[in-house]
């Protein structure tokens, strides 16, 4: 099984019918930033009783109405203001601000990986506030020191 606890989809996103939703047996929250709901495989039933999917203000009745998100008995709706930030006590600070990556207080190298865990990008971070673009939107490993954080772009 994976390590999937909680995920955040971005809101560009269209598709995360890629992810092995039954594979991810500890999966707490699903986060969707989209007011349109992204297509996606069914989940366990398992997952649609316990997992809690945090969706847009305003988005309720497209999400209810969707064939795979209206199963869902946690749904709720909230106002975004991004995807939540991952901090570490050195202050290192990753997040994504309307499709980049965004990485914070990071000094030295800051990789990005694709979930095959090939390179697609790799910068050097000068400890202030740094934003990468990618070419492609989809799951990424983001790691900055001893920091890796899993993002959807």
């Amino acid at each position: 099984m994976t390590t999937l606890v909680n995920v955040t989809v971005g809101s560009l996103v269209e598709d995360v019918a890629s992810i092995d939703w039954a594979k991810s047996d500890g999966l707490k929250t699903i986060r969707l930033l989209s007011m349109t709901p992204p297509t996606s495989h069914a989940f366990m039933e398992e997952q649609y009783k316990n997992v809690k999917l945090t969706i847009p203000a305003g988005s309720l009745a497209a999400y209810q109405e969707d064939g795979v998100w209206k199963s869902f008995l946690n749904m709720e709706e909230k106002e975004s203001t991004g995807i939540g930030n991952v901090e570490t006590a050195d202050g290192k600070d990753i997040s994504v601000e309307d499709g980049t990556i965004v990485v914070e207080n990071a000094e030295g190298n800051i990789s990005v990986y694709n979930m095959a865990g090939q390179l697609v990008k790799s910068v050097n971070a000068n400890g202030g506030r740094m934003k990468m673009s990618l070419p492609r939107h989809g799951i990424y490993i983001v790691k900055a020191g001893s920091l890796a954080v899993k993002v959807v772009l």
